[in-house]
């Protein structure tokens, strides 16, 4: 196919701008960003280190710097402040926080279905929210809306779950210290999985919990004033 046919986004807008008389919103010579990542470093993020390898950020004339999260830290204070021109969350939390009069956007969705499950072992498993009863969950602590919005849709009690704050890492699931894991499809499950541990999962997509994730914000000062960058 010839290539020019089929122009990018950025090549789009400057050839309608054109047409139209208008400026196009493009970006100003290499300009420098900081993206926060939702998590740390993993295979979630794939997309953006292909991006970096392959060159196609230099192409747009961006400087992308990515900007690890991890467990018990929120995304969305280094967008607020500055920090980070745009990060990566997910609809609940953006909603809360825009409750709370944060001043975001959620600008693209990257994920078709939820990927939060919970899991378990197959000698102990969860295979449905009503299991969870009784049960001592490992999890961030900050994911406990997560869990409450999975309860309330099921008609369960939370406080007859025992929240236990861990880590990235399905050593205390392993270990017996927790029943089971709040996490994602993508993360500890795969890695039970290659150690050749036998895990049970529930998809919580499946049980109502049907929100989108992986979803890009950015602040409205910034999609107002930095909409080349942010698009």
């Amino acid at each position: 196919m010839n290539a020019s046919l089929f122009p990018n986004r950025r090549q789009f807008l400057a050839t309608g701008a054109a047409a139209v008389g208008a400026t196009p919103l493009l970006a100003d010579a290499h300009s420098t960003v900081n993206s926060q990542l939702s998590w740390l470093n993993s295979v979630q993020f794939g997309g953006r280190y292909i991006a970096a390898r392959k060159g196609y950020r230099d192409a747009e004339a961006l400087d992308v710097s990515l900007i690890q999260d991890g467990p018990n830290a929120p995304v969305d204070p280094p967008v607020v402040s500055g920090t980070a021109l745009m990060g990566i969350s997910a609809a609940d939390y953006i909603a809360a926080a825009v409750a709370q009069a944060a001043p975001f956007k959620i600008i693209a969705g990257a994920m078709q279905k939820n990927p939060f499950e919970i899991a378990s072992l197959a000698a102990n498993p969860v295979n449905t929210p009503a299991d969870l009863i009784g049960k001592r969950i490992g999890m961030a602590v900050f994911k406990t809306p997560i869990l409450r919005a999975l309860c309330t849709l099921n008609h369960i009690d939370i406080n007859q779950i025992e929240i236990v704050s861990t880590q990235d890492d399905p050593a205390p699931l392993v270990t017996g210290q927790v029943d089971c894991l709040l996490c994602w499809a993508t993360d500890l499950p795969v890695a039970m999985t290659i150690k050749g541990i036998e895990n049970i999962t529930m998809l919580m997509a499946d049980h109502g919990y049907a929100i989108h994730s992986l979803t890009y914000i950015a602040t409205e000062d910034s999609i107002a004033n930095r909409r080349a960058v942010t698009s």
